[in-house]
């Protein structure tokens, strides 16, 4: 079944905000949901009250803010993303059967959009209403047995440890290969590379991995590296280094991965490879 997320409608107070806060907060909801369907994520559930009934401002509400974009493909965007229901059947009856609330301030909220998120061993997207939104995990009570859910109000919650650690066990992401053969593949160096022999070498073990395209050129690195991963790029490019020898030779690669988690995870794969 196709992964979504819900809608914390916890996190639409306080409101109204100002335009100008309305219009911030909307873009950070819109660069979430962009983010969350790069990685496959496309289905965003939120009820029509919150949908139509909600005012971000005085007079507006989140229905009206994105209709008067007038940009056609802003509003395609969100109508392909909205999904209805709120809750389907199967969600609908466990949050029903079950009392659970959000744990806050020594207070215990009723909750929906995190519970349904729980039920569904999913996540929640809270609006970036207060900073309290910030923590990425919450503590709940379901039938008062403490858990924890994930709710993400911004891009870079994407990167926490706790949202990669809850993907690569809930969703690992699926690496491409390339077809090129491992002689077909480039092997490049900046000049007349001194380390030349063993970056060779190293490529040598690299090559023949199927999510690995070329060695795009060598880079300096400190030879008292320990970590054959220097740095992972979104772009799908990792500077490798060689601890195989005193040397700290470095070299840039590029991968199959068309995003930051495919990245991380061939990345990961080398670390292993290489150690």
């Amino acid at each position: 079944m196709e992964l979504q997320t819900y809608f914390n409608e916890l996190s639409c107070d306080p409101s109204p905000f100002s335009v100008k806060e309305a219009r911030e907060r909307i873009k950070v909801l819109m660069e979430l949901l962009r983010a969350l369907r790069s990685i496959g994520i496309k289905h965003f559930r939120i009820s029509d009250d919150k949908y139509v009934c909600w005012e971000l401002y005085p007079g507006c509400t989140l229905q009206e803010i994105i209709k008067e974009t007038k940009n056609k493909a802003y509003i395609d965007f969100f109508h392909a993303t909205f999904t209805a229901p709120f809750l389907d059947d199967d969600v609908k009856a466990k949050v029903e059967q079950n009392n659970t609330v959000l744990l806050r301030d020594d207070n215990e909220i009723l909750c929906v959009g995190l519970a349904a998120a729980y039920f569904a061993k999913t996540f929640a997207i809270s609006f970036d209403s207060d900073t309290f939104w910030h923590s990425v995990e919450y503590t709940i009570k379901v039938n008062n047995k403490e858990e924890k859910v994930i709710a993400l109000c911004k891009e870079d919650d994407l990167k926490t440890p706790v949202f990669a650690q809850w993907q690569a066990k809930t969703c690992p992401p699926k690496i491409p290969t390339t077809k090129l053969e491992p002689n077909e593949k480039k092997f490049n160096l900046c000049g007349d590379h001194h380390g030349k022999k063993e970056l060779k070498q190293l490529w040598d073990r690299l090559k023949h991995k199927d999510c690995i395209i070329e060695c795009i050129c060598s880079l300096p690195f400190c030879p008292k590296a320990t970590d054959p991963i220097a740095k992972v790029y979104d772009d799908g490019t990792i500077d490798i280094v060689d601890i195989t020898s005193d040397s700290g030779y470095a070299m840039k690669i590029r991968t199959t991965a068309t995003d930051k988690f495919q990245t991380q995870k061939i990345a990961d794969m080398i670390r292993k490879w290489i150690n």
